[in-house]
């Protein structure tokens, strides 16, 4: 492996860890002194495959720097590690340091590689990983170019070589443990297929393939995948992208492989929906506005504008939490968070209202994140700056704004008391009117027994009898003008309401 550094270019490390090896491509300026600077520096090979029984000596590293600059190299071993996109990243930890050393031994660890030079790196496999059957080391070559000009080297050149080592034997094989399909960019559609190795030994799929069928069982997508080194007990993702456009329907998709020494072709299959041309059922929420804001010793207000971004009706859970900046003069006391839930149609917006905490006097932070079940879309953040406490004009009008439906309820209460009350009133000052206005006290309608003379009354008078109003009042005198006077106080039950319980409650009060 090689590393061509261009003249003219000002260097920058970029770390790209891949199955074969590990690059660092960068380019330095040189001074005028040197001269235009055409060369390599890099290292080879750039992978190394072994299955043998340790302690033994494998295949050497060779160095190579073509250049016209005089490099300080450093080279040291750590161990490899799968990451979750498939790639091999080299653990350079203590613990991980240690671990390498005891694994393999390297014939020097410190270079000076003058211009036009090769060094040899020779390696020697000591043992295998405690209970493992392998060895993945990854051989970090740094290199410090010397004599440039200050600022003119942003870092410095590090190239990763891979060694694979592996005890001979040992049991192989793997299984898939997912397919997924995704929503690629510019109406395409990826489905990624995850394989676990289950073996003891370092592998890789064969024959990798991917078909989709439609409803009918009808093919309309075939495709394959290539193989890649898996470590034992470790998974890797092999995408396919499909850029062919697919209606809208229900199909599956089938992802087949060999693995290890089995000739077996293993299989996973998933079932998948589209609603439009490449467009899956899509659930994706966006917070897209966050407004706060509050007085020293009230809660903090904190509206949330969120967004459904996706193509299905989703119920959005907006969650927010009120923290004291880092760094506050106060000590910082938990955070207080609050969450709520809208059902939002696709391309829906709604807007979401808090009161957090009690605020201080210090600086806070407000979070807000959009979730759909457990699924976390981000989070929004923004600080805020409690104001001064309000004058007591502004909190009498807090409080109005805050309880107003409290104080127009309480408002009609008592309108609707004071008009009873009226009532009540009226009728008492009618009952004396009607009394005053009688010759000899109310003996001019009434017997001399102080009862009314129900063919004498009038509509006001038999208005104050007891369980009477003046509706009836009004109907007793309508039926005594049609039908003629009472002959006895049974006869009252002739007016409509008026039955034999009503009329006997009127004994007492009333007469013929």
């Amino acid at each position: 492996m090689t590393l061509l550094a261009p003249s003219g270019a000002v260097c920058r490390a970029l770390l790209a860890l891949g199955a074969s090896a590990v690059v660092v491509a960068c380019a330095a300026e040189p001074s005028p002194a040197q001269g235009p600077d055409r060369g390599l520096f890099g290292i080879a090979p750039g992978k190394v495959l072994i299955a043998t029984r340790p302690p033994r000596d494998v295949r050497p590293l060779q160095i190579t720097n073509t250049t016209r600059l005089t490099y300080d190299v450093r080279v040291f071993a750590a161990p490899l590690r799968q990451a979750a996109d498939g790639g091999l990243t080299y653990d350079s930890s203590p613990r991980g340091r240690r671990l390498a050393r005891r694994t393999v031994r390297l014939s020097a660890e410190r270079y000076t590689m003058s211009p036009d030079s090769r060094r040899e790196l020779r390696v020697r496999w000591l043992r295998a990983f405690p209970r493992q059957r392998v060895a993945p080391i990854g051989l970090v070559v740094r290199g410090v170019p010397r004599g440039l000009r200050p600022g003119t080297l942003s870092s410095d050149y590090r190239i990763v070589g891979t060694y694979l080592l592996r005890l001979p034997g040992g049991r192989r094989g793997g299984r898939f443990v997912g397919l997924t399909p995704e929503q690629g960019p510019r109406r395409t559609l990826m489905f990624t297929a995850r394989v676990r190795n289950t073996g003891q030994v370092y592998d890789e799929p064969r024959d990798g393939r991917m078909r989709i069928s439609d409803a009918r069982g009808r093919t309309v997508v075939r495709a394959r995948f290539k193989g890649d080194i898996i470590l034992p007990g470790a998974e890797r993702p092999f995408v396919v992208t499909t850029r062919k456009l697919l209606p809208a329907g229900r199909y599956s998709v089938t992802a087949s492989m060999r693995f290890g020494a089995s000739r077996t072709v293993q299989r996973i299959t998933r079932r998948f929906r589209l609603v439009g041309p490449n467009r899956l059922p899509t659930t994706r929420l966006r917070v897209v506005d966050v407004e706060a804001s509050g007085y020293i010793g009230e809660a903090a207000r904190v509206s949330v504008r969120v967004r459904n971004t996706g193509n299905l009706r989703t119920a959005a859970t907006v969650r927010t939490r009120l923290v004291p900046a880092p760094g506050g003069r106060r000590a910082a006391r938990p955070a207080d968070a609050q969450t709520a839930t809208r059902t939002l149609t696709a391309g829906e917006e709604a807007r979401v209202e808090f009161e957090l905490g009690k605020l201080g006097d210090q600086d806070y932070d407000v979070d807000a994140t959009a979730l759909a079940g457990r699924r976390s879309f981000g989070t929004s953040t923004i600080s805020i700056t409690p104001r001064p406490e309000r004058s007591l004009w502004e909190r009498f009008k807090r409080f109005v704004s805050d309880h107003a439906v409290l104080i127009v309820a309480l408002l009609a209460l008592l309108v609707l008391a004071a008009i009873a009350e009226y009532t009540r009133r009226y009728r008492r000052r009618l009952r004396a009117q009607l009394a005053a206005a009688s010759p000899d006290g109310g003996a001019a309608t009434s017997r001399l027994d102080g009862r009314v003379d129900l063919n004498r009354a009038t509509a006001e008078e038999l208005a104050v009898l007891p369980g009477i109003g003046p509706t009836a009042a009004q109907r007793i005198v309508e039926d005594r003008d049609e039908y003629g006077r009472f002959t006895s106080l049974e006869e009252l039950g002739r007016v409509e309401g008026f039955d034999a319980e009503r009329v006997g409650a009127l004994r007492d009060h009333a007469s013929v």
